[in-house]
């Protein structure tokens, strides 16, 4: 099986895509702005932290409409469902994402 890469300058502050397949995932799945206060703005504002009241949230919501992002050995990638391993945060989308599986959108390389 051969891996789409979606590749994207940083995951902090404001997302330059270096390619239009992290826009085409941005359009399709349609990340939510995180309303909470202590929201740190990543993403553009759509990143859920980890703990606390987000992470409630992300709890809460079906896993098909869930995004986590994730630090792997070699890359930063952002992947369907709820992760809870080297996981830096988490998008709702309001667009769910159905089987087989979408592919991982890898952000640039682990740190």
């Amino acid at each position: 099986m051969t891996s789409k890469r979606f590749l994207v300058s940083s995951y902090r502050g404001t997302v330059a895509a270096t390619t239009n397949l992290f826009d085409q995932w941005l359009e399709t799945y349609q990340p939510i702005i995180n309303t909470f206060p202590q929201a740190n703005g990543a993403f553009d504002g759509k990143l859920f932290e980890t703990w606390g009241t987000e992470v409630e949230e992300v709890r809460n919501k079906p896993e098909n409409l869930v995004w986590s992002l994730i630090e792997g050995d070699e890359e930063t990638y952002i992947t369907p469902g709820f992760w809870r391993v080297n996981r830096l945060g988490y998008f709702i989308c309001a667009v769910p994402w159905t089987e087989p599986r979408p592919e991982d959108i890898v952000i640039g390389e682990a740190a």
